[in-house]
């Protein structure tokens, strides 16, 4: 850079980069903000869609990575906000395996209850979904190995995310989780 400014010898030509540089000077410091400040963005769902542009169009973008980086660290309270669950899904849409493989991780654990939440089961069947197959039988070995699946059986959205389960699964995941279900579906009629 302080070559290319070396290089500069009219005054128009300096005052043409100065124009240059106030414009990205502007722009750098509001991407730092919105990347720093992205939780707070994510209120509503213009705030969303803004967030899941920056890190769409400029992936390779230093502020980007930064708003990433936040969505990862965030991603288990952000799968349960309105709003938020969206961008978690945005980024599960990106379908690259180390991404997915880090939500996931960063979800073991909770996906059974995540699975009964309004948002956040969406982001438990997209990343069954887009997963290829590859994190199904994981999501699904941890939502069965409960005590209580009824609990989920019976709950909407843990309803939901067991017939996009039963979808996504196949072989002996499959055969186990049907055969769980139709377990539970008994103990539904008999009551």
């Amino acid at each position: 850079m302080k070559k290319f400014l070396d290089c500069l010898v009219t005054r128009k030509q300096i005052s043409h980069m100065m124009a240059v540089f106030s414009y990205f000077t502007v722009s750098l410091p509001i991407l730092k903000v919105i990347a720093d400040g992205s939780s707070e963005i994510i209120v509503n769902e213009s705030g969303s869609c803004l967030i899941q542009d920056l890190v769409s169009i400029g992936s390779m973008r230093e502020s980007a990575r930064r708003i990433l980086a936040k969505i990862m660290s965030d991603v288990y309270s952000l799968s349960e906000k309105q709003f938020g669950h969206r961008l978690v899904e945005h980024v599960i849409g990106f379908e690259r395996p180390g991404l997915m493989q880090d939500i996931l991780f960063r979800l073991t654990g909770a996906l059974c209850i995540l699975s009964k939440d309004k948002y956040a089961s969406n982001v438990v069947k997209k990343l069954m979904e887009a997963s290829e197959r590859k994190f199904t039988p994981q999501i699904i070995d941890e939502i069965i190995s409960i005590p209580d699946l009824l609990s989920i059986v019976v709950d909407p959205c843990g309803n939901s995310v067991l017939q996009t389960a039963k979808k996504c699964s196949k072989g002996t995941v499959r055969k186990t989780l049907n055969d769980l279900i139709c377990q539970h579906s008994e103990l539904l009629n008999k009551e």
